[in-house]
């Protein structure tokens, strides 16, 4: 079991889910519907159907032309939201 404050996110690869930590990568058993259900919304948010991440490893937002953002984390990585998911990070971050 990996502490969750070690935990960076969460998403799907190749039909799998994927733990990323300060430690590395690791595969999970569970689905992404699973998990958001068991991860508090106090630590994680939801950045699409496909994502969860860690409020404390998000380092940055930057605005995309598109309307969505892109979301730099703390491990160097960047990911972005899915527009469906712009108004719940805006009143999670940008308020």
């Amino acid at each position: 079991m990996v502490p969750f404050y070690r935990i960076i996110r969460f998403y799907t690869q190749d039909k799998h889910v994927v733990c990323e930590t300060t430690a590395g990568t690791y595969r999970v058993r569970q689905r992404m519907y699973e998990l958001r259900m068991q991860l508090s919304e106090a630590t994680f948010i939801s950045v699409s159907n496909a994502e969860v991440i860690s409020k404390s490893a998000i380092e940055s937002f930057s605005l995309t032309g598109s309307g969505s953002y892109q979301i730099n984390l703390t491990s160097g990585a960047s990911t972005y939201t899915s527009r469906r998911y712009v108004k719940q990070i805006k009143e999670a971050f940008l308020k």
